[in-house]
């Protein structure tokens, strides 16, 4: 169960970094949470790629808007 959680929040997280997802659209956030309960070490550690993620979506976002 916790590698499945893993492997998709990993998933999620790399199609944000690599445009096919909006943060909205890949809805890790129950992920997460979950991830929480069961591996708070792990839960850590993806939530700092987590931010990074939105960070590098925010970047590529704003580049778009005129």
């Amino acid at each position: 169960m916790e590698d499945l959680l893993i492997r998709k929040i990993n998933g999620g997280i790399n199609a944000i970094k690599g445009g096919r997802k909006s943060p909205q659209e890949a809805q890790l956030g129950a992920l997460l949470n979950r991830l929480k309960k069961v591996n708070e070490p792990m839960y850590d550690d993806l939530m700092v790629k987590y931010k990074e993620a939105i960070q590098i979506h925010n970047n590529l976002n704003k580049d778009l808007q005129f």
